[in-house]
């Protein structure tokens, strides 16, 4: 995610994704159940915005994949705490294998 991250960056839209700090370490939470994904990430993250930037005007969260939501929600938590109010897109990219073909 960071190599799409870095090549979708410009100028008038930079990569931040460096102030996305991680606060709690946990371990993997890919095998639990939603419920305990939530309780695990809950203020697992914390926004470290570089001042000497401005406000975005919206934000870009690229993920990997989506399944429960809970790392997306904690993340908007997050930003929420330091941006309120501003626009939050979110992608989330998956290969699917063909397992029939497998």
């Amino acid at each position: 995610m960071e190599y799409l991250a870095n090549k979708l960056a410009s100028e008038k839209v930079p990569n931040r994704s460096s102030e996305i700090i991680k606060i709690k370490r946990h371990s993997t939470v890919k095998s639990v159940s939603g419920k305990e994904r939530t309780a695990t990430l809950i203020n697992s993250m914390k926004l470290a915005p570089d001042l000497s930037r401005s406000k975005p005007k919206g934000i870009l969260i690229i993920d990997d994949v989506l399944e429960t939501g809970s790392t997306a929600k904690e993340l908007c938590r997050a930003v929420n705490e330091v941006w309120p109010g501003v626009p939050r897109y979110y992608v989330a990219l998956t290969y699917l294998m063909d397992w029939k073909n497998k």
